[in-house]
């Protein structure tokens, strides 16, 4: 997996825990404590989004050492959404057989998550109120590392066997 999407990976859930830890021992009125889960579900969207961008983006880069196709393909990501029909459509752009897998291998679970994840998102960064809660909030977390694990693995692989059909040099 690439360090970037781990490194993001961990400190979500590091902040996951110091919320639980925070709400648990009280010290915190009602008020914050769901501001600190809207605040880590902007930050569980916007690690969908950056995981991604950036496994797709890595891809673009082992099959390409052309520099403008790579800037394209990274200002071209740089607008993808945590949604689930976004990122199918996205990752069929790439590669129509990676949907395929994807479809194959039961993603269509992750559309709840991604949707509902994406909807309370907007809702708390355009200033209305939502009525996600930390326990939902952390389930959408662990389908989101399956998810950005599933899609690792789709473009990996993909890129070991275009590796492996191309001559030695």
């Amino acid at each position: 997996m690439h360090p970037e999407i781990l490194e993001h990976q961990n400190k979500l859930q590091d902040l996951f825990d110091e919320v639980k830890q925070i709400q648990n021992t009280g010290s915190v009125g009602t008020d914050l404590a769901v501001q600190l889960t809207w605040y880590l579900c902007i930050r569980t969207s916007g690690y969908i989004e950056n995981a991604v961008q950036l496994i797709l983006l890595e891809y673009v880069q082992s099959q390409s050492m052309d520099l403008p196709t790579q800037n394209y393909v990274r200002a071209n990501l740089r607008s993808i959404t945590a949604e689930y029909g976004v990122i199918l459509n996205t990752v069929r752009r790439f590669d129509e057989n990676w949907r395929t897998k994807l479809r194959n291998k039961d993603v269509q679970r992750f559309r709840p998550t991604l949707n509902n994840l994406a909807k309370n998102r907007n809702e708390i960064a355009h200033g209305r109120n939502s009525n996600i809660t930390l326990v939902e909030l952390e389930g959408y977390f662990r389908q989101a590392k399956d998810l950005v694990e599933l899609l690792y693995q789709t473009c990996n692989s993909q890129t070991n066997v275009a590796a492996a059909g191309q001559p030695n040099t």
